[in-house]
């Protein structure tokens, strides 16, 4: 395999990774929506603890998949 393919290779990983992410923070929130109607004070770490999880996972993804696709546009340059 060729550079080119495993950047690409790994842009459709995060890529996949995001998905699952996606629906794991979907169903964390809906159990922190329930912790919420429970206890607000609990409920609202809950939410906190899922968004911040899901945003430093979508930042990072982000930060890669921008270095790599950096990189595809550098070996198509030379």
């Amino acid at each position: 395999m060729n550079e080119r393919e495993q950047l690409e290779a790994w842009i459709q990983n995060s890529l996949r990774f995001r998905g699952k992410l996606k629906i794991v923070a979907l169903i964390a929130a809906v159990a922190a929506i329930a912790v919420y109607v429970w206890s607000s004070t609990w409920g609202i770490v809950a939410m906190l603890i899922v968004g911040s999880v899901w945003g430093a996972g979508w930042w990072i993804t982000f930060g890669h998949i921008s270095d790599w696709r950096t990189r595809i546009a550098r070996l198509d340059r030379r």
